[in-house]
């Protein structure tokens, strides 16, 4: 009984009320993520300073590096669970519930040891050996791998939950990690006085509590899917990873880049353009996290669609994702246009002069990009819902790697400092333009009636 109501909500509810309820609290729950790590930068980089903003901001790289491989075998999971349930199969989308959670912990423990260990040489050499922003990135490093474990299952489970009909438990658990993790750096920073190590720790312990809640989602009658031991098929391990890739590249591809424009950052203005960029980077965090929580939605809903073949309710799932996202977009790019130094102003003090500055021209040169990333997010997690791999991988690889770090090269040749801005901006409107010609190749009906349910489609 649990499974058809769970099906129903996504294969025969109402479209627009269907994508709401996926979307709404996911949207409300990445955002207070994404306060939650503004908030984190506004204690950081008001009560240990410019240093300590500079060292969150070289240590992220690292930290996406870990959470990629998680994630692509989380989203990989999502897209072939869900596609199982909308067949009907609730035994197999079990089955690949329990394999994921399982796999991803391989990833945690491997990477967790080896950051710990050894981030140090890869700190020194970008930071131009700015000892002291070296040491307390690698103190905050240190302090969040001693969590990784519990925040990563978390959000495994959070994602399961989602394509398992039950969003608003997902949410719930983001919201409860978000708002422990802003009460603990409150307390920690401000409260206490406590070091870098204790914003990392009050991220590292939010997660964890957010993981009490698991019984609310594992009590019998209350899901289609079961967690037990599964029965471990390399094939469906291989599908999971290559639908999940583009996660991945996401992740890794945008922490190598930040490792790539932090190098430059260093070496071309200091320390302190680490700061101001910092800045630019809180405010696209949080439009950007605003836009995947959509994505988010719309691959839960589109791979359970298309196990049931049915592409009118995976183009109307689309179409709501596409106009959510644009009134997003317009509404962080008008905020960055007209409110520039009260956004700066949160983040940095008045001392802090020369990384103020740099931070308001950032701004000024950075809003067009909130016009193009949405909709190139959406049309990726959709490649990903469809398994269409390569499509998926392609359009993340270059939003977020080849064309960036090709235009980081030759911008700032010709433009000076703000090169760096603009060329994300560049890389942003070109990734739109090839996300939509590789859209009208691989428009929803079509992949519904060719669809053989073969390991990767071209």
């Amino acid at each position: 009984m649990s499974a058809t109501i769970n099906n129903n909500k996504i294969l025969t509810g109402k479209p627009v009320k269907t994508f709401f309820s996926f979307s709404l609290p996911n949207v409300a729950a990445m955002l207070c993520i994404a306060s939650a790590s503004v908030i984190d930068g506004y204690f950081v980089g008001n009560f240990i300073g410019p240093d300590g903003l500079a060292a969150v901001t070289l240590a992220m790289p690292f930290i996406s590096l870990f959470y990629g491989l998680v994630i692509m075998l989380c989203i990989g999971g999502v897209v072939v669970c869900g596609k199982r349930l909308g067949e009907g199969n609730i035994p197999e989308a079990s089955n690949i519930f329990s394999m994921t959670l399982l796999a991803a912990l391989v990833p945690n423990v491997i990477l967790a040891v080896l950051g710990f260990l050894f981030h140090e040489p890869l700190l020194g050499a970008i930071t131009n050996d700015d000892i002291a922003v070296a040491e307390m990135a690698g103190r905050y490093l240190q302090t969040f791998f001693c969590f990784v474990i519990f925040s990563s299952t978390s959000f495994c489970l959070t994602q399961f939950a989602r394509v398992d009909g039950r969003p608003y438990l997902s949410s719930a658990m983001v919201i409860t990690s978000a708002v422990l993790n802003i009460i603990l750096d409150w307390l920690f920073l401000a409260k206490f006085g406590w070091g870098i190590q204790a914003a990392a720790a009050a991220t590292g312990i939010a997660y964890s509590v957010s993981l009490l809640l698991l019984p609310l989602y594992l009590r019998p009658g209350k899901q289609s899917l079961r967690l037990r031991w599964p029965r471990w098929d390399g094939r469906a391990i291989f599908r999971m990873c290559a639908n999940g890739f583009s996660e991945l590249i996401n992740e890794v591809s945008g922490g190598f880049f930040m490792l790539v424009i932090n190098f430059v950052l260093i070496r071309r203005v200091g320390t302190y353009g680490v700061a101001a960029f910092a800045v630019v980077n809180y405010i696209m965090m949080m439009e950007l996290i605003a836009v995947y929580g959509i994505g988010d939605s719309i691959g839960p809903l589109v791979s359970t669609c298309f196990g049931a073949k049915d592409s009118r309710r995976i183009k109307l799932f689309l179409r709501y994702g596409i106009a959510s996202v644009a009134c997003i977009g317009a509404a962080a790019a008008g905020l960055v246009l007209f409110r520039t130094e009260w956004l700066v102003e949160i983040f940095l003090d008045s001392g802090a002069e020369d990384a103020h500055d740099l931070a308001m021209r950032f701004a000024a040169f950075f809003w067009p990009a909130f016009l193009f990333n949405g909709t190139s997010i959406v049309l990726t997690a959709y490649f990903t819902a469809m398994h269409k791999a390569l499509a998926s991988i392609m359009t993340a690889l270059l939003r977020t790697l080849v064309l960036p770090v090709i235009l980081l090269i030759i911008l700032p040749v010709f433009l000076g400092d703000i090169g760096i801005i603009v060329a994300i901006v560049v890389a942003e409107a070109i990734t739109l333009l090839i996300a939509i010609s590789l859209f009208l190749r691989l428009l929803p009906q079509k992949l519904c009636k060719s669809d053989s349910d073969v390991m990767c489609q071209k």
